[in-house]
Order: C-alpha cells, then sequence, then structure tokens
C-alpha cells in the first residue's frame, strides 16, 4: 500500500506540467487500475460512466501524418481521440520528401471515405509546417499514435521540438487497440 502511494505520488509529480483535465484522467485510470488489482473485482458501471464524462477534452485538435495509406490503426486512433475532443482535423501531410505511393488528393479521399462515420472529424491536406498548420487552425493539441519502444523516443523527441517552438501546443499520445499495434503504413 505505502508502494502504491509513492507510486501515485510520482506519477502525479511527473505530470503535473500538463493541463488539468488530463492530470486527473491519468489519476483517475492510475486509480482505477489500482482499484483492480488491490481488490481483485470488476469496476462498477457508474464509475467507468463517470469517468468517461469527465474525459472529454474541449477544443481542436490534429492528428497529422502522411496517411499513405491510412490504415485500421490509424482509423482506430482517430475513434479514440473522437471521444475526448470536442473536433478533430486529420492533417494529411503533402510531404515532398517522402515517396508516397498515392497523391495527396487520393491520400485526402481515403482519409475522408475511411472516417465518414465521424461526426466531429474532418480531414484537409497541408504543405506547410504542422506548428503554422496548427495556428492556422487556432489547434493546441496534437495527437500522436504510440505503438511501441521506438516509436516513443521519436515522437518524445518531435513532442519537445514543437513545445520548444511553440509552449502552447500540447501531445497527447494514444496507443492503437492491441490487434492494430503492428500495422504500419510505411
Amino acid at each position: 500500500s505505502l508502494i502504491m502511494r509513492h507510486h501515485a505520488a510520482i506519477l502525479i509529480n511527473n505530470f503535473k506540467r500538463i493541463h488539468g483535465q488530463l492530470v486527473l484522467l491519468l489519476c483517475d485510470y492510475f486509480f482505477l487500475y489500482l482499484y483492480i488489482i488491490t481488490y481483485n473485482m470488476p469496476i462498477p458501471d457508474t464509475s467507468y460512466r463517470k469517468c468517461q464524462k469527465r474525459l472529454k477534452m474541449n477544443g481542436l485538435a490534429i492528428y497529422a501524418g502522411t496517411f499513405d495509406p491510412i490504415t485500421l490503426g490509424h482509423v482506430d486512433l482517430i475513434e479514440r481521440a473522437g471521444k475526448l475532443f470536442d473536433q478533430i482535423v486529420i492533417a494529411v501531410a503533402a510531404s515532398e520528401k517522402k515517396k508516397t505511393l498515392f497523391s495527396l488528393e487520393e491520400r485526402i479521399a481515403m482519409s475522408l471515405e475511411a472516417v465518414s462515420h465521424l461526426p466531429n472529424v474532418s480531414v484537409q491536406g497541408f504543405d506547410i509546417l504542422t506548428l503554422d498548420f496548427a495556428k492556422n487552425l487556432g489547434a493546441s493539441i496534437f495527437i500522436r499514435g504510440l505503438r511501441a519502444v521506438a516509436d516513443f523516443d521519436y515522437e518524445f523527441q518531435l513532442a519537445n521540438m514543437n513545445r520548444t517552438l511553440n509552449p502552447l501546443i500540447e501531445t497527447v499520445f494514444l496507443m492503437p487497440s492491441e490487434k492494430y499495434m503492428f500495422i504500419s503504413s510505411s
């Protein structure tokens, strides 16, 4: 019990710099997890519903990438993010440095089709710095997917670079469902 409290304190201190709602989310899930493993009991439905209501974060989030092509793993992350944020823009990068299989217009069309069932998700192409694109839209949140430790290292550096260039930008990392963990479009 003392070790659990110590780990909870470390977790909370490490995430103090993140927005208030995200800290509440992490703490809720951490203590929910502790409850499950400590008492080996299912959590009542009402607790989950209360958490879901508090989880909704206001604002516009951007999920940027080349999406060449968009995969079920991408769609899984978009669906998860759609439950967390009011509005999500799938930002399809022109990315002239990458030799893409599909043109920008084709990637936008595929993305639109893949997320057509999600009312709070839109798709836009862009050919400028992602931070500038976010500024033009008035967004302050980037959504990024993590599948493995190697992804974390790259994404951690990218998030720190974005924060250095614009301290108002936050990056939220989501993990896909286990069945999509090893899908890659590259």
